[in-house]
This record gives C-alpha cells, sequence and structure tokens, in this order.
C-alpha cells in the first residue's frame, strides 16, 4: 500500500521519499523506517522530528539537507552510515 499525502510517499510503514517544500517536517507517526534518501538534497529542511514509532534511518536520509539545524529524535535503534 501506498500512502502519498501531501509530499509524503509511504509504503507500509517506511517512508520512501518527502517532496514537500515544508522547512519543519513532523514525520507522521506509524512510520518506522526512514528510507535512503528520504529526504536527500532538500534544501529548504531546516527541522525534522523524529517519533518514537521509528527505528531506522537509511542510509542518505537527510544527505546533502544543507539548512537542516535541528533533528529531534526520540528512540531510533539505528542510523544509517551517512544518513546525515
Amino acid at each position: 500500500m501506498c500512502n502519498q499525502m501531501e509530499g509524503w510517499q509511504i509504503e507500509g510503514s517506511k517512508l520512501i521519499k518527502y517532496s514537500g517544500d515544508e522547512t519543519t517536517v513532523i514525520i507522521p507517526d506509524g512510520v518506522e523506517e526512514i528510507g535512503s534518501s528520504a529526504f536527500a538534497e532538500n534544501k529548504k529542511l531546516t527541522q525534522a522530528v523524529v517519533p518514537a514509532s521509528v527505528h531506522t534511518i537509511g542510509y542518505g536520509a537527510f544527505a546533502n539537507c544543507t539548512a537542516l539545524s535541528e533533528v529531534r529524535i526520540t528512540a531510533v535503534q539505528y542510523i544509517r552510515p551517512y544518513a546525515f
């Protein structure tokens, strides 16, 4: 199942891609994994809030997000290489 609500591409419990233009994002509850390159190259993103449901942040998930200055992480177990 694929859910594409306002820039969010979510398959099952995995966030595949965020294509919105918000500067602050709150990842939806129920997402368990942020996929590889999900936010990569997003030059507008300044803040991300990761809920407790997320256990994995994928490879390069936030790579080259040059404006990103704050990420609030609650209970992530795995952060893959080059996530930030």
